[in-house]
């Protein structure tokens, strides 16, 4: 099977929202050595980094936490400017 990426685009929505949908993407029917999960995270929020963090250490799927940088009002490119930063 190919390798795949898989980029979580979220900014301030509920953190019990991104856990599930991580978590969901986590437990797919997939070689876990053949996809890792982002969470691209526009907010910055440390709590949603600390949940990615501890999720972590819990799961043998390779998941990470990006934060643009720049201000929250600042980025440009809303959703489709967090994943190309993510992306990078």
């Amino acid at each position: 099977v190919p390798n795949a990426d898989v980029i979580v685009t979220t900014c301030s929505e509920n953190r019990d929202v991104i856990g599930d949908t991580v978590r969901s993407l986590c437990a797919l029917e997939y070689p876990k050595d053949r996809f890792r999960v982002l969470v691209a995270d526009d907010g910055a929020d440390e709590q949603v980094k600390g949940d990615v963090e501890e999720l972590r250490g819990k799961i043998d799927v390779p998941l990470y936490y990006y934060a643009r940088s720049g201000k929250a009002g600042v980025k440009t490119g809303a959703n489709a400017g967090n994943m190309n930063a993510a992306l990078e």
